[in-house]
């Protein structure tokens, strides 16, 4: 067992640029690499298809963005939902969301607003 101490410290340091290390003791079943052992291995069968449209794109959220604050700036329910279901706004939000959720690569904040935009789309 290593104790907490100058040995315990430099064995820490060594993983703090690693991104596939996962904290904690590997000997005591708390951490290690990820893959290790397989655990992370496809099967040679599997293919993976990456899908592009399930990434968000900053322009297309700022695009988004804007809308809304157009939007919610309108008191008046006919200009709601002329700013709402404009085209583009239409394509912005097919953009945003994939499989009925908003993509992949948002923050919180964003995912919120992709949300709000759909209920308003719906809803007018």
């Amino acid at each position: 067992m290593i104790r907490w101490g100058a040995r315990r410290v430099i064995q820490a340091r060594n993983f703090s640029n690693s991104i596939s290390y996962s904290g904690g003791h590997a000997g005591n079943s708390q951490g290690g690499f990820y893959g290790s052992g397989g655990s992370r291995k496809l099967n040679p069968k599997t293919t993976v298809e990456h899908r592009k449209e399930a990434v968000a794109h900053v322009d297309d959220i700022n695009s988004l963005g804007k809308i809304m604050n157009d939007f919610y700036s309108e008191t008046d329910k006919k200009a709601q939902k002329k700013i709402i279901i404009n085209p583009e706004a239409m394509e912005l939000l097919e953009r945003l969301e994939f499989g009925g959720e908003p993509v992949w690569g948002l923050t919180v904040s964003e995912r919120e607003l992709v949300y709000a935009a759909r209920q308003a789309s719906n809803e007018i």
